[in-house]
């Protein structure tokens, strides 16, 4: 388990002292951050835990919960308020209204029930009545925790605030380019965003990468894999955002320089083809019964910017490949491209087809729509995808229609993992989310507010890169550059065939 402390400077290393003598955290790694700017530093690292102090210096305290929560959607969020005044009451209807009832109160250790020692291992949550619900996350952790040690009382740093990169007219200034950019590219002169539905799609993924930054990837020598790294998305229902997941990771790898191939492996109901615009061309049909080469895949790949893909059958029949010929077509586009993502049906478990993409896949993004969660449902999800070949290390979640409202993001996990056998190591983690709100996200990113998921997105693309030999790095934007990989895609008039 790895804990950030965000916490202010003379009271964060005396914190993490108390914890580590508790003795109730064994096997805990503490990472200590004593500015806001630390914190964002560490954006793109995984952690289980975060504690934010409200007199973190360097940002202010609302401006900190509402980056922090979007930074580490995935993790156990522990928040420090301080004693009660009407700035601390403030900070807690924030937080409240943001879905964030893990909050310690009072001096250190907090007052209890909920002291930080509490707080680590247990989520608080509050009841249609009023009452407050205290519920383990981790393990169960004695009552009685020690809280001996008082620790002194934080500085307010009232006159602390956040620097802005840019004053208000600037900022107002490049949202207008922005939307004019955006209107150009989309064909409409009358300075709104295009509602069509393919576009709208593909402007809130590029948006959410954008708003972090392009990255490069460089190929490491002597680390290149002789045959490519395979991802496929899964899903238990339709509509649980499993096509998104497979193009948002697609297009993030093809953008930084790494050769990527999005297959749509969906041979019932593909979609990528019409997320993309593709129509009049052949699809995976045009490859049953012929020898598995190639030059034959080649033929009907399409190439939008820096992404290639193979479609599904695009005269809406189900190819009738045989078992050895669909296995061999997998083997061969692993050695075709050093990332394969693909794409695959609702209830995977009854393709009969997809044994032999699943089992062959080293890493499998299970996705699960936080808003229909069900304990049930989830519990069967496990065993279904072991059922495909798929060992647990190679499994990990996406959260779609996240928001922090709803169930927390370790019991879904701990529901998922339910199925498992209880001598496995190495669960399945969160690695990346899809905001509740792809419009107000989208919006979000014009305007130049905080964007909720890029860097989980961009820390995924960075694992499958390196599992591909490539080191993917940050890479700086140009002036005029950000809507560039959307230019490509949606200014080309025609098909672009390798």
């Amino acid at each position: 388990m790895k804990c950030l402390l965000a916490v202010e400077e003379g009271v964060v290393e005396f914190l993490k002292h108390q914890l580590e003598k508790s003795g109730l955290y064994g096997g805990w790694e503490f990472v200590c951050c004593s500015a806001w700017e630390e914190v964002e530093e560490r954006r793109n690292v995984p952690v289980d835990v975060v504690v934010l102090s409200r007199f973190l210096p360097g940002a202010k305290p609302e401006e900190a919960l509402k980056k922090t929560a979007a930074f580490f959607a995935g993790s156990h969020i522990v928040l420090l308020a301080g004693e009660e005044n009407e700035r601390q009451k403030q900070y807690i209807k924030i937080a409240n209204d943001m879905g964030l009832y893990n909050i310690v109160t009072g001096r250190l250790p907090g007052e209890r029930p909920y002291t930080i020692f509490t707080a680590l291992k247990n989520q608080k949550m509050i009841d249609p009545d009023g009452r407050i619900i205290i519920e383990p996350i981790f393990e169960e952790i004695e009552e009685e925790a020690r809280d001996e040690h008082r620790i002194p009382a934080a500085v307010s740093l009232e006159a602390s605030s956040l620097k802005d990169e840019h004053n208000k007219n600037e900022e107002e200034e490049r949202s207008k380019k922005v939307k004019r950019a955006v209107s150009e590219i989309l064909g409409n002169d009358q300075g709104e965003i295009s509602t069509e539905e393919i576009k709208d799609r593909l402007q809130e993924i590029i948006t959410m990468l954008d708003r972090e930054g392009s990255r490069k990837a460089v190929e490491v020598e002597g680390r290149r894999r002789s045959r490519g790294v395979l991802v496929c998305t899964a899903a238990n229902k339709g509509g649980a955002g499993k096509t998104t997941v497979a193009i948002t990771l697609a297009v993030a790898l093809s953008r930084a320089g790494i050769p990527t191939l999005l297959a749509d492996f969906d041979l019932g109901g593909p979609d990528i083809a019409s997320f993309f615009g593709i129509k009049d061309v052949p699809g995976m049909e045009h490859l049953v019964g012929k020898p598995v080469r190639p030059n034959f895949i080649r033929d009907i790949i399409i190439q939008k910017g820096d992404l290639h893909i193979l479609p599904g059958p695009m005269n809406r029949t189900i190819p009738n490949f045989s078992r050895s010929q669909f296995a061999e077509l997998i083997e061969t586009l692993k050695q075709m491209y050093p990332v394969v993502v693909g794409d695959t049906p609702a209830e995977f478990w009854t393709k009969p087809w997809l044994f032999d993409l699943f089992s062959r896949a080293d890493r499998v993004l299970a996705v699960v729509d936080q808003s229909v969660f069900s304990e049930e449902d989830t519990r069967r999800y496990a065993p279904y995808l072991l059922s495909m070949g798929v060992t647990p290390e190679r499994i990990s979640i996406v959260l779609n229609r996240f928001s922090p409202k709803l169930k927390n993001v370790k019991k879904i996990e701990k529901s998922f993992s339910a199925g498992f056998k209880k001598d496995v190591k190495q669960l399945p983690k969160t690695v990346a989310v899809i905001p509740e709100d792809w419009d107000r996200h989208a919006l979000g990113g014009y305007k130049g507010e905080v964007n909720l998921e890029d860097g989980q997105w961009h820390r995924l693309a960075g694992e499958i890169a390196e599992m591909a030999g490539y080191s993917y790095e940050a890479q700086a934007e140009e002036n005029g550059r950000a809507l560039g990989f959307l230019g490509k895609i949606l200014k080309r008039s025609t098909t672009h065939r390798l």
